[in-house]
Formats: C-alpha cells, structure tokens, sequence
C-alpha cells in the first residue's frame, strides 16, 4: 500500500514488477484493510482418520441447491478435527455438481403442440388477506382461464367450475393436477369421465412436474395487491393483462390470440374413447413388462401415446457435461 501511495503505481504494475500474482495481491490488500494479518496462520493439524463411506452417505443427505448445500457447515463442525474445510468444501461440491448432472441428465421439457390440448389446475394461498386462488391454465397458449377465489375451492365447486369452462371453450384432452384431495374429489374424476378428459396427476413430492401452473401463481402474487377487496374483479383484470401481453415464446402473439385461434384442439368423443383405450392398454404393459406402479405406468403411457401421435414434442438439453 506504501508503494502504491508513493510510486502512484497500481496494484497490476506490482503484479507484474514483483512477479505475485494480481489475485494474490489483491486479497493481501483486502485483508489489510480489514485489519486482518496478510498471511493467514494455518490451523491445527487434523488428526485421526474420516470414515469416508460414512462421509459420503451424509454429504448425499445434504440439501445440494443449484450453488450451495445446506447443512455443511454443521458437517464440518462433526469432522472439522479431522478434515479441513477446504476439502470438506471440494466433496461437498463434487457431489452437488455430479447430483446436478444426474438430474440434467434425466430432465426434459415438454412442449405441446396446439391449443386446448392440455390443462393444469392447482390452488394456492396467496396471504391470509387475499386467500385462496384455483388457477387454471392452457399449457400451449399459456392462456389463463377464470379462477376461482377466496376460500380454498372444494372438489364440487371445482368440478361445476371446469363444466362451464368446458361448455364454454371445449374440454381439454389431458387435465394436469397435483395430488391435493379436493382437485381428486369424486365430483371432478366423474366429470372427467362424462367429458372423456385424461387425468394426469404429478407425482408425490415433485411439484416440478406441474412447473407451468406454478409460474402462473408467481404471476398472481406479482399482479395483485395486498387488497382483499374486490378479488374477482381483480383476478379478471390481471388474467386479462397477461393474456393479452405478446409472449417471445409464441412468436410474438398473445396467449388468447394462440388460444382462440385456429390450431386449437378438436375430438370428437369417439377419438378421445380410442386414446383413452390406447393408453389403458399400454399402461398394462408397462406394468406388465418393467413392473412400474399403476400411477408411474399411467403417467409414462399417458406421455407416449401423445409423443407417437405427435401432440407434443419432448427437448432434452443439448450440453450434459460429464463430472470428473
């Protein structure tokens, strides 16, 4: 600092007279100012040895996020005698990104291919001022459909909900829901059977299988105010904003104009006995064949049958990188 001060050199001058590196330099400085000593004192020397299989079985317990793990730093308080934090660190960060890896690996997108094809519903409470919200959403158009309000939606109000809306703009041919007892209730399967609508439920724990009506509650959060008053009209108006909003992911139009346009999904009820009667059929021999659990197996021919009829397209990512 005292050469900079006199000599009015900069930091990467030194770098390069002294032959230090400019990160080194630059970190001796900002322990300086800190008041902190310029060399750190290395710490005790770790003594014994890590049961490394019991290590890694904790290491996999953690809750790895995209950028950092929760729990380590009480891990390192159970092994800090014998292992630094700095290796401790390098594990915890070789099993996250090879965690990460595996999910990229497994992930895909789906992407449907008109209009009215697939619907998703599911309820969230926004604050105990504003209540509840039942969203429901186009996948293709991400057209949002009228919602209902206040208190949690109970499965008959639901089910009387989705007739009108199917009255009124035709029933979809997959209905995506989460595992919620009221979005289950008898009055809704028995309606999905009068109208011939193929039930897709998430599965348990994954909410992430629905991520497209999970954004569209982001959306409410972010639309309405704190206000419990007049939540109907408040509702409309931001559905209405957001339908209406050009989307870079439909080419520039709106999600009612891809809604209401002409593409939009049309059967007629012996088309959608037929699929309804593929899928039962493929479901059996997946059950039959690799022993999945009815819901896995339903779920799996549910999406097959759309992929060979071309109803949706499925994109992978293009870069998996391997961990070394």
């Amino acid at each position: 600092m005292h050469i900079m001060q006199h000599h009015r050199i900069s930091l990467l001058q030194i770098s390069r007279l002294s032959g230090y590196a400019y990160s080194s330099l630059k970190r001796w400085r900002s322990r300086m100012r800190r008041g902190y000593p310029v060399i750190e004192v290395p710490g005790p020397k770790k003594t014994g040895s890590v049961d490394m299989a019991e290590l890694s079985l904790e290491i996999d317990s953690l809750q790895h996020r995209k950028k950092r793990s929760l729990g380590s730093g009480a891990l390192h308080r159970r092994h800090g005698a014998k292992l630094s934090r700095r290796n401790l660190n390098a594990l915890i960060g070789n099993a996250r990104r090879e965690r990460l890896h595996r999910q990229q690996a497994h992930s895909h997108r789906i992407c449907w291919s008109c209009a009215n094809l697939a619907w998703a519903i599911d309820d969230t409470k926004l604050s105990s001022a504003r209540g509840w919200i039942h969203t429901i959403r186009d996948l293709a158009s991400r057209f949002t459909l009228a919602p209902i309000t206040g208190p949690l939606a109970h499965g008959e109000q639901i089910a009387g909900h989705l007739e009108d809306l199917f009255r009124v703009h035709g029933a979809p041919l997959v209905l995506k829901r989460d595992n919620g007892s009221n979005l289950n209730h008898d009055a809704i399967n028995q309606l999905l059977g009068d109208w011939l609508v193929i039930p897709l439920n998430s599965p348990a724990a994954y909410p992430q299988y629905n991520g497209a009506i999970e954004n569209a509650q982001r959306d409410w959060d972010r639309q309405l105010p704190d206000k419990a008053d007049y939540m109907d009209l408040r509702c409309s108006l931001a559905a209405h904003d957001v339908n209406h909003r050009p989307r870079r992911i439909l080419n520039g139009r709106t999600p009612c104009a891809v809604f209401n346009g002409r593409d939009k999904l049309k059967l007629n009820r012996r088309q959608r006995k037929e699929a309804i009667e593929e899928i039962k059929e493929l479901t059996l021999e997946l059950i039959d064949r690799f022993g999945h659990n009815s819901a896995r197996a339903w779920r799996t021919a549910v999406q097959s049958w759309l992929h060979m009829n071309h109803l949706i397209t499925i994109r992978k990512p293009k870069n998996c990188y391997p961990v070394f």
